[in-house]
């Protein structure tokens, strides 16, 4: 078995933070309020690189039924679907985070992950791999000042990979250092844009839910995303900023990061 390459973890508490504040990709206001995440959890420190992608890919994880939805499978059959799309360089490095990922791509990439580490030993039976839900993201990028952007309250063009940084693509994780969060986490304004969990449409105030059972991740939906990537704007880098795609959707600009959740 091949090992993977190392995945760093912040430590996110649990506790109360500060939540919303800026419209979302439709315009529609979100209302600044508190959420009290009541565990506590792990943001991995990166988004998930090509270099790790790649194992899930050599492990014969497209080819393995269990870590897919039925709606995912079916869409991975239909479109003949060995690996992420490839855009080339610089988007292929080892280093860069992976691109080209639908939803699905990555919700089976994150079971295949939480089956891996537990046969190392690597994780307990009660925690698991997963996409955050938007909650869990927004607190690991912010966390509970309210703060604007993941280093504070002011733009800063040398802490973000954005389309005003005009570097022209996908930068390698952990480049612009002092963009990092309260909690250690890089790269979570900006480069690429981040797969949650959570259903486009969920209404402010946020409320808790079980965002990684069965049901609710097996329908068509239009999952949020957050983050920004290279080629957008300030106004979306935004920790409270809601992004959205149709599950099927990937492209050049869109990846995902795993969080380490305890089971409930």
């Amino acid at each position: 078995m091949t090992k993977i390459p190392d995945i760093e973890w912040c430590e996110v508490p649990a506790g109360e933070f500060i939540m919303g504040g800026v419209p979302s990709w439709d315009g529609e206001p979100q209302i600044e309020h508190t959420v009290n995440l009541r565990y506590d959890y792990k943001a991995a420190k990166y988004p998930i690189t090509n270099a790790q992608y790649r194992l899930f890919v050599e492990a014969g994880g497209y080819n393995k039924r269990q870590y897919w939805t039925v709606l995912g499978w079916k869409w991975k059959e239909e479109n003949k679907r060995t690996a992420p799309h490839n855009y080339g360089e610089p988007f292929n490095l080892p280093n860069h985070p992976v691109v080209g990922v639908s939803w699905y791509e990555a919700v089976a990439y994150c079971h295949w992950l939480t089956e891996d580490l537990r046969e190392r030993g690597e994780l307990a039976q009660d925690w698991q791999i997963r996409l955050p839900t938007e909650a869990e993201w927004e607190k690991a990028a912010r966390g509970t000042d309210g703060r604007k952007y993941t280093w504070g309250n002011e733009l800063d063009s040398n802490k973000a990979n954005y389309s005003g940084t005009k570097v022209g693509s996908t930068s390698a994780v952990g480049f612009f250092l002092q963009g990092q969060s309260p909690y250690g986490c890089q790269d979570m304004a900006g480069n690429v844009w981040e797969w949650c969990a959570t259903k486009h449409g969920k209404p402010y105030p946020y409320k808790i839910g079980n965002e990684w059972a069965g049901a609710y991740l097996a329908d068509e939906t239009r999952r949020n995303a957050r983050g920004s990537s290279w080629d957008y704007g300030v106004d979306y880098l935004r920790c409270a900023y809601r992004g959205n795609s149709n599950p099927f959707d990937y492209n050049y600009g869109m990846g995902f990061r795993c969080f380490c959740v305890p089971i409930f």
